[in-house]
């Protein structure tokens, strides 16, 4: 897909007359993300996903924009232990939440020429699919609950890349998040993201 996109691209620009054209890189993030819901009147959740990753392909447009998008990975696993004094039955919890999220990203970049850092400021519209799996297990009882939905939301934040070499950057990114379609009315959560991001080679044609 990526190769299409740019092969389409300099035919483009070789029909409009330019003589050497320089294709922008790709490149490809790997990051650990961590999201932290936040409580509020209307969203009472306050979970924190330790487990969460996120790869992403990223496409400079222009001296200031870059847009991206990829795919993230979240899950948390809580257990429990109750009793219940009415039949005294002892039970075993198992709450197990899953997201995998779909971003697509618009950056603004402060800088044109930056030699070592490269500052932005970010913004995101998410699709988000939600797995829950509920289970209580005791003697001579058992029961479990799935829930599957999909969610939109969008997040505010800020970005930059800390050029190691040529090819490789580390990435940093924090971020302020709303759902726009959530089951909570008010779901807010503050998500962060360190990795390593890689260049793609820069294509030169000369028509």
């Amino acid at each position: 897909m990526l190769i299409l996109i740019s092969v389409l691209t300099v035919f483009n620009l070789i029909l409009n007359g330019q003589d050497t054209i320089t294709i922008k890189p790709w490149s490809v993030s790997l990051s650990y993300a961590p999201k932290f819901e936040i409580w509020r009147p209307l969203n009472p959740t306050k979970e924190i996903f330790f487990k969460s990753f996120e790869v992403s392909v990223n496409k400079k447009l222009s001296q200031h924009f870059s847009f991206g998008f990829g795919i993230n990975y979240q899950n948390m696993k809580k257990n429990d232990h109750s009793l219940t004094f009415d039949g005294g039955i002892e039970k075993d919890l198992l709450y197990d939440f899953t997201y995998i999220d779909f971003p697509i990203q618009m950056n603004y970049h402060f800088l044109i020429n930056h030699k070592k850092i490269d500052p932005y400021v970010k913004a995101s519209f998410i699709n988000s699919y939600y797995h829950s799996f509920f289970e209580a297990k005791g003697i001579d009882y058992y029961q479990s609950d799935t829930y599957d939905k999909y969610f939109i939301c969008w997040d505010l934040g800020i970005g930059g890349l800390l050029k190691i070499n040529k090819r490789l950057s580390l990435m940093c990114q924090a971020s302020l998040g709303f759902g726009i379609n959530h089951y909570n009315p008010q779901y807010t959560f503050f998500k962060s993201q360190i990795g390593l991001s890689y260049n793609l080679t820069k294509i030169k044609v000369n028509s």
